[in-house]
């Protein structure tokens, strides 16, 4: 099992060892309930030197549902994973924690993945938008949450750590607009087919019309080659 965390790699010797996870002589599998790493116990085993983020994860939605005894839901170990922790920095891990943030959420990183934000993510470059931007990491709260990042009251000011001045019409954006869902936004869906057909009549006609000159180019070759020659 790989160790290579960025704790191990520093040599110090505060970071976490085998047993601080584990336990030591009541270690049980992953899937036995009394775990100390099982799914709904890892904010608890985490916690014992990161306090602060675990009480701050425990008030998200995502601690909320790890409370409610949901141990699908995502866990410290699901962003970090525990025997490969990064630092946060890392923009290898900054990168892949929006892939992590799509094993749960696929349809919202597809219409990320349109906006500008997600293409400039694809081609490698971290210093836009990412979903912890926006939602926060620890903290993440549903929208209707006063205290979300994303609520109303709150929404332009998280804006404004990258846009200093945008104002309230900058939030009227739609980050996770699906502009193939007719029954979300039909006017942008109107606009996306109108301008998917209006590619491919292009492409399409001018292919064609190609096409159909070639011959006569070549026939209009042959004949002044042709004149040329009876001269």
């Amino acid at each position: 099992m790989s160790w290579l965390s960025c704790g191990a790699a520093a040599k110090t010797l505060t970071s976490a060892a085998c047993a601080d996870c584990h336990g030591a002589h009541a270690i049980k599998p992953r899937s036995d309930r009394a775990s100390l790493i099982y799914p709904t116990n890892v904010p608890s085993a985490c916690g014992k030197c990161h306090g602060e983020v675990e009480a701050a994860f425990r008030k998200s939605i995502h601690g909320q549902e790890l409370r409610k005894g949901n141990d699908g839901a995502p866990s410290c170990a699901g962003c970090h994973p525990p025997h490969w922790v990064q630092p946060v920095k890392a923009p290898a891990w900054v990168l892949n924690i929006i892939k992590e943030c799509g094993s749960c959420h696929s349809a919202l990183l597809e219409t990320y993945r349109h906006t500008y934000h997600g293409k400039i993510t694809n081609l490698g470059f971290t210093r836009v938008a990412k979903c912890a931007d926006c939602h926060g990491a620890h903290e993440v709260l549903p929208k209707s949450d006063p205290l979300s990042r994303i609520s109303e009251r709150n929404l332009l000011e998280m804006c404004r750590q990258c846009y200093p001045g945008a104002n309230k019409n900058f939030t009227e954006f739609s980050v996770h607009v699906d502009y193939k869902n007719k029954n979300a936004r039909h006017g942008l869906y109107c606009v996306w087919l109108f301008m998917t057909f209006l590619l491919i009549g292009v492409f399409g006609f001018f292919s064609i019309h190609t096409i159909l000159w070639l011959p006569r180019s070549w026939i209009e070759r042959i004949r002044e080659w042709r004149r040329r020659a009876g001269k």
